[in-house]
């Protein structure tokens, strides 16, 4: 078996998976995943360019700036929480 004969059968099984997915919501609207809250979030990206950004994100509560290129990651810097973050803890 080909190499796009295994890739085409694996789209379209997701896309199988997905039309039932989307039955059963349609029967059972009420029908629901529970997920466990996130602990990772972007508040907010900027872009700076073709495929570079900074990101602020929070993790467990700690806001991390964080730059980001096309093959590339890093933390650039942790925030101070403001006044008003520490509050409403």
């Amino acid at each position: 078996m080909s190499a796009a004969a295994i890739t085409h059968g694996a789209k379209t099984e997701a896309g199988r998976l997905r039309d039932i997915w989307q039955r059963l919501r349609r029967r059972w609207p009420s029908l629901r995943i529970n997920r466990s809250p996130r602990q990772v979030r972007i508040l907010e990206t900027l872009q700076l360019g073709e495929k570079r950004q900074l990101l602020v994100v929070s993790v467990d509560g700690r806001k991390l700036l964080i730059g980001a290129a096309a093959n590339f990651m890093a933390t650039l810097a942790e925030l101070e929480r403001n006044a008003e973050e520490a509050q409403g803890e």
